[in-house]
């Protein structure tokens, strides 16, 4: 090595670029240790600092903002389609990135600085460090590197705690059998199948050796996930994910990760399921099990926490445990609504919200989690505002949506050259031929995220200003969505449904393979959620326009009975309970609301709605009634199922009850009835309604 003496004007030796930008000590050789450490000695270069004076220099020479960047190495990996958009407002277009992916210093393309504790955080184009960044660049420095603070302590107090954590993941490996099934069939939900069996494999041989040397050995095991999860994970584009997961897998977030998918696992699965009672005399209780994986998953992010771990293995940890919240305390609850802003806050910290792409320390695996979390992170948290009525925490006018690829966990982790052969048959990022899997229909659920974006702006946004050219925008942007779907998810679900019960295994158009259950429900729901949008938006035009619900109440009638006919086929879907049970609470109970309300007032009067039949829609509330009375006080939506299983049993007595001879005298209730729903209306809230329709008299003989 050679040192390298070049000064700049402050007397102090030169760095070399690689560490000048990411503000880190050089030591100043030739390669520099740290370019030799990262395996990028052909980077370690020094350039003249822009502000020392050379000689003369032309009268017209500008002094450059920043040094010469450098060529960037090659990466035989592309993303075909690394955000596809859509236009559907106007002049405002969402950017649309095609051909390969960019190599940038951090992987997520922004600027970023370690924090005292190693991991990074997103500094934007408005930060006062992006005007520092420039400074230092025109002075030619670098920011130097940021002091790490030394490990922290961990009481034995809390030592004990954690091991007892750790202990029930001892007694959870029992069930790794089938964990394995869900995984062949499910694939992971956000981390890779590849990487859960890595991390099984290697807890399960380490608890084997712990717990032959008894407690201490389990203590002393427990010392060393608390010092692994303080370190920074590192990684470079040429490290294999089984490395990438093997150096995860003794972490709180990885242990984390497991309890949290045996929750999501066993809160999905049915209570006779062979998980519950494959032990002779022993019958496992499915809402006990998953309230433990809950609670261990919540010590586990309460260490991850300590440990000052902010990484993507931690946001995965964050999202799904907001997943296994609303399944157990509900998504009402105070708890599950600020667990998903420190989601948000997090991925935003991240830099998650920017461009996600693959550099020097970003392989594909791990650019293509990071969207996929984000995509789904996004997803979320429109799916609650809508369900809350709340303003949500993430716009895509401030951030970059990619869509994942159509590339299955074993796809997405495979070496080169496969992964690049896998890539280039990809047409527009969708796979033209094989199995379905989750970032198939993930990449169609996007779209229509961003579609619910803008119909939540129209709900409840407080703007006026062209709010006719507003919603004509949005719903040319709800059919162009359909449009826009691929083949396999244009299939009707009324034809899907009777292909089902006709055949166990029917075809799926354009893919030349038989539908899995999976496929099928999520199919099945994303048509309900396609019915959503269009009923949200019909919704928030009577509300925003006050005018004519006609089209309010077709858009009604359709998402409930699409909903009600899929729950009918529960037996079918027993392995997604809780899909079933979403579906009454999230499409089939605010479509019942509204049409109850037309209904209650066509009940008053003598005219009639051609497009309100009374008598289909009153058998479709006894439907409902019946399928709500199914959903047991252990489920984590019990709460709004028994709100709309009271008002809807209320409107049924009034809407069956024998027709009263008498003159009308009950005018007056009927106007205070209008006038509660005109109260709902301005609330933008479903559960106002059902608490509206359970608690108002309607009928007024019982008062007369």
């Amino acid at each position: 090595m050679v040192l390298h003496s070049k000064k700049r004007r402050n007397g102090l030796l030169q760095a070399c670029e690689p560490c000048r930008k990411r503000k880190l000590a050089c030591d100043h050789d030739t390669p520099c240790s740290r370019c030799v450490k990262r395996n990028t000695q052909g980077q370690c270069r020094y350039h003249p600092a822009p502000m020392t004076r050379a000689g003369p220099a032309p009268a017209s020479g500008v002094i450059s903002r920043r040094a010469p960047p450098l060529e960037p190495p090659h990466l035989p990996l592309a993303h075909s389609e690394a955000f596809h958009a859509r236009e559907h407002r106007g002049d405002e277009q969402r950017p649309k990135i095609d051909g390969p992916v960019t190599i940038s210093e951090s992987g997520l393309g922004h600027r970023s600085l370690r924090s005292s504790h190693g991991y990074t955080t997103y500094f934007g184009e408005s930060s006062s460090s992006a005007v520092i960044e420039e400074l230092n660049g025109n002075l030619g420095m670098d920011g130097g590197e940021v002091n790490v603070l030394p490990s922290i302590s961990v009481s034995e107090t809390k030592i004990q705690q954690s091991t007892e954590v750790l202990s029930h993941l001892q007694n959870a490996m029992v069930l790794a059998q089938f964990f394995y099934r869900w995984l062949a069939t499910r694939g992971g939900y956000i981390v890779y199948s590849q990487v859960y069996h890595i991390w099984l494999a290697e807890v399960n041989g380490l608890f084997k050796s712990a717990a032959v040397a008894g407690g201490p050995a389990l203590n002393e095991l427990t010392r060393v996930v608390w010092q692994n999860t303080q370190r920074t994970m590192t990684c470079r584009s040429s490290t294999p994910v089984s490395i990438w997961a093997k150096q995860s897998s003794l972490r709180w977030e990885s242990i984390g990760l497991i309890f949290s998918a045996l929750g999501l696992m066993a809160g999905t699965l049915s209570p006779q399921d062979p998980i519950f009672t494959s032990n002779p005399g022993e019958r496992r209780d499915r809402h006990a099990l998953v309230t433990l994986m809950a609670r261990l998953v919540h010590e586990c992010i309460g260490f991850c926490r300590e440990s000052e771990a902010r990484n993507d293995l931690f946001l995965c940890l964050l999202y799904e445990s907001t997943i296994l919240l609303g399944r157990t305390v509900g998504n009402t609850s105070a708890e599950t609504w600020l667990r998903v802003g420190e989601v948000c806050d997090t991925a935003v910290l991240l830099g998650l919200h920017g461009e996600k792409s693959v550099d020097a320390q970003t392989p594909f695996y791990l650019c293509e989690l990071r969207v996929r979390l984000f995509e789904q992170i996004y997803g979320y948290d429109k799916f609650l505002s809508t369900y809350l009525g709340r303003p949500p925490r993430i716009s895509y006018r401030h951030c970059q949506v990619q869509q994942a690829l159509d590339l299955s966990d074993e796809q997405a982790c495979l070496p080169e050259p496969a992964l690049s052969a896998a890539i280039s048959r990809l047409r527009d990022g969708w796979s033209p031929t094989g199995p379905l899997n989750r970032s198939s229909w993930r990449r169609v659920m996007s779209r229509q995220s961003l579609i619910r974006e803008d119909i939540l702006g129209i709900t409840l946004g407080s703007f006026d200003q062209d709010l006719e050219t507003r919603i004509s925008i949005v719903r040319a942007g709800i059919e162009n969505t359909r449009q826009d779907f691929p083949l396999f998810a244009k299939m009707d679900p009324d034809l899907l449904m009777a292909q089902l019960q006709e055949s166990l295994l029917p075809m799926i158009p354009g893919r030349n393979v038989p539908w899995q259950p999976l496929d099928a429900v999520a199919s099945l729901c994303m048509h309900c959620d396609y019915l959503h949008n269009d009923f949200l938006l019909e919704r928030a035009i009577v509300m925003r326009l006050k005018c004519d619900a006609t089209k309010l109440i077709t858009s009604a009638r359709e998402v409930l009975r699409l909903a009600l006919k899929v729950f009918q086929m529960k037996d079918f879907f027993c392995d997604f309970r809780v899909d079933m049970i979403n579906l009454l609470a999230f499409y089939a109970l605010p479509s019942a609301g509204v049409l109850a309300i037309e209904l209650l007032k066509q009940n008053t009067s003598s005219s009639h709605d051609p497009f309100l039949p009374r008598s289909e829609i009153i058998q479709q509330f006894s439907i409902l009634v019946c399928s709500l009375e199914n959903v047991g006080p252990t489920e984590g939506i019990y709460s709004l199922c028994a709100l709309g299983l009271r008002a809807m049993k209320r409107v049924l007595d009034v809407l069956l009850a024998p027709p009263k001879s008498s003159q009308d005298s009950g005018t007056g209730d009927f106007v205070r009835a209008s006038l509660d729903f005109e109260h709902y209306l301005a609330s933008q809230n479903d559960t106002m309604l059902l608490e509206w329709l359970g608690t108002t008299d309607f009928d007024y003989r019982v008062e007369n």
